[in-house]
């Protein structure tokens, strides 16, 4: 259901509880961090706000409030686009999804399903884009060091720790922030993985995203869960596909020819 605050046309959508915002206003690229900040204000519940938009060569547009990349809103994005288009349930479709944060247009699979209390859900599957490095780090936080691989995905880097750190959150975020000004990054995530097993691990995803001031304890990451996936196979995971469980609910990483394909649900509120 379309919904509208001070003139601004948007969507409230649930992609495995990471609650996203899509608004489809024209809004000029120099306004959107001003404008996601109110629209994240009325709606308290949402993590994030990207703008969809055309686009010349994929299906439809998406540029998030501070330009970095969203799995999760992608996968928004392309279930927006399949119900906006009035795909059938039962049905399936391929949509392609132009990003900010990535060189390339993202292609989505998206089936459209009922629940069993007869709620429409999105089941989408997204090819995600290939990482563009990992490396090893030195990371200081106080008279602290951390030796942690980042990778990078493009528009945000991703911390990811084998084990829990042993900060609060409230050091957490604090530390979170230092490293991204650390590593100049335009968007970083902390990805804590707990209780690793051969075919699902645990994660609690942390995101800062300087331009918009927003830190969260997100709900579920789509990108801090590939950059998982993408330190995992280097390391020699040799399983096909992984539960991956967060807070908001589970998604799932099938590891297909070096490259990452990410499944998980949307639900449009």
């Amino acid at each position: 259901m379309m919904r509208s605050f001070d003139g601004i046309d948007y969507y409230l959508i649930d992609p495995t509880g990471n609650i996203t915002i899509l608004a489809v206003s024209e809004v000029p690229v120099s306004e959107q961090p001003q404008i996601a900040n109110k629209l994240m204000e009325h709606e308290p519940t949402c993590e994030q706000v990207g703008f969809v938009s055309g686009s010349e060569t994929s299906d439809i547009g998406l540029r998030m409030a501070a330009g970095e990349f969203c799995g999760n809103a992608v996968m928004s994005t392309a279930a927006l686009y399949c119900s906006r288009s009035k795909l059938p349930c039962g049905s399936s479709a391929q949509v392609t999804v132009e990003c900010s944060g990535t060189d390339a247009p993202i292609s989505v699979n998206i089936t459209c399903e009922k629940d069993p209390v007869k709620t429409i859900v999105y089941k989408g599957s997204v090819f995600m884009p290939k990482h563009k490095g990992i490396s090893q780090r030195e990371l200081t936080y106080k008279d602290r060091i951390f030796k942690l691989p980042v990778v990078d995905m493009g528009g945000i880097l991703h911390i990811t720790a084998k084990d829990p750190l042993d900060l609060t959150d409230e050091e957490a975020e604090e530390a979170i922030r230092k490293w991204c000004g650390d590593l100049r990054a335009e968007a970083i995530g902390l990805m804590q993985m707990h209780d690793l097993q051969e075919r699902s691990l645990k994660l609690r995803p942390l995101v800062y995203v300087p331009a918009l001031g927003t830190c969260f304890w997100e709900s579920s990451c789509a990108s801090g869960t590939t950059a998982v996936g993408i330190y995992l196979a280097e390391h020699g995971r040799t399983v096909s596909e992984m539960a991956v469980h967060e807070p908001g609910g589970d998604l799932d990483i099938t590891f297909s020819d070096g490259r990452i394909i990410l499944g998980g649900a949307v639900n449009i509120m």
